[in-house]
């Protein structure tokens, strides 16, 4: 379900300053990992807007691709019009857009998912050292916590795992996100053996059907404190000593921490790594 667009929330930085600012829609990189992203419901409103379909990569859901800016140095989002500072989708931007200065998480060791405010944005630096600047930064952030921990929400974090930020050092965590942490750090995951069906005509010799076996894992974030755990999971396997692959290496996985949400698990005694990602959860 697509997460109602935030009209009746007014936006905590006035619009002159918005428009007269340099930081926002603007990137150094092409490949930047805090362009925007956006949901399938997204891309469509934004397509319908004017944006080209083609700054999309997977229209199910993706970060938007950027464009050289043609005012100056770097990357701008295609929506953005550097001549008048104006996005052309406002309207319609996606949550990334609508909640920013504010952004939606991990914290340090990936064990949370948190709400925090980019000090990046100059109209929060200044307002934070206001006398009532840090009362209204958190009663906004508040407002905003309640949309994003709202049933509807929650399910558009769960299938759009790339919502959630990686770890910034220079945004300044306001409050946890319990409810959203809960609905991605699942309980438990259950995986069922299916038999494969047979093809038509085909008789099975077995006397009864292979019954589907479920089994509750209980996934645990991965963290740098679990390096010794995993090399000693790895060791203790064929592969990883017959393959010389960074697949069976612990500091290839926490490099790639940065596209991939880790988590570890223990199936029938053995250990077990999985990468999450916009497309599902997969055993690495």
């Amino acid at each position: 379900m697509e997460l109602i667009q935030i009209k009746p929330l007014p936006q905590l930085v006035p619009s002159r300053v918005c428009l007269s600012c340099e930081v926002c829609c603007r990137f150094p990189e092409a490949d930047s990992f805090l362009r925007p992203y956006f949901t399938a419901g997204e891309i469509g409103r934004a397509v319908a807007a004017g944006v080209e379909a083609a700054q999309f990569s997977d229209r199910a859901g993706c970060q938007v691709s950027l464009v050289p800016n043609s005012h100056g140095e770097g990357y701008h989002c295609p929506a953005f019009d550097p001549a008048t500072s104006h996005c052309r989708i406002y309207e319609v931007r996606p949550l990334d857009c609508q909640i920013y200065p504010f952004a939606v998480m991990r914290n340090a060791d990936q064990s949370r998912v948190v709400l925090g405010w980019d000090t990046k944005c100059p109209f929060m630096r200044d307002q934070a050292e206001t006398e009532h600047g840090p009362a209204d930064i958190q009663a906004y952030a508040d407002r905003i916590a309640a949309l994003v921990e709202g049933d509807d929400s929650l399910e558009r974090f769960a299938t759009n795992p790339p919502l959630i930020g990686r770890f910034q050092e220079d945004v300044v965590i306001l409050r946890p996100l319990p409810r959203l942490t809960a609905r991605l750090n699942r309980e438990a995951l259950i995986v069922k053996r299916e038999a494969s069906p047979l093809p038509p005509g085909a008789v099975s010799l077995a006397p009864d059907p292979l019954p589907l076996t479920p089994y509750a894992v209980r996934l645990t974030p991965l963290t740098l404190a679990d390096r010794a755990l995993v090399e000693r999971g790895f060791a203790s396997g064929k592969l990883a000593t017959a393959t010389p692959l960074a697949a069976y290496a612990f500091a290839p996985h926490m490099i790639w921490s940065g596209l991939f949400s880790y988590w570890r698990a223990e199936l029938a005694g053995h250990l077990c790594l999985f990468a999450e990602h916009g497309d599902g959860l997969f055993l690495s």
